[in-house]
């Protein structure tokens, strides 16, 4: 399972009165097993520069069976 994380900045506040911005997170989970195999694939050698990630996505522990 992978959880997908998204962010909404309204402004609106800031922009007219001096108001704070106001920064908000909503979470979606998603069957993706394909791209879910690739990101828990070991690296294929230990001293590699290679890395696999994504920035506001996370990988969530497999579910026990």
């Amino acid at each position: 399972m992978i959880r997908l994380i998204c962010t909404e900045v309204d402004a609106g506040a800031a922009a007219n009165v001096g108001g704070p911005v106001n920064v908000y997170h909503k979470t979606f989970d998603a069957e993706l097993p394909e791209l879910e195999a690739w990101l828990r694939e070991p690296k294929k050698m230990s001293w590699s520069y290679t890395d696999r990630m994504f920035t506001g996505i996370e990988l969530l522990p497999p579910e026990p069976k």
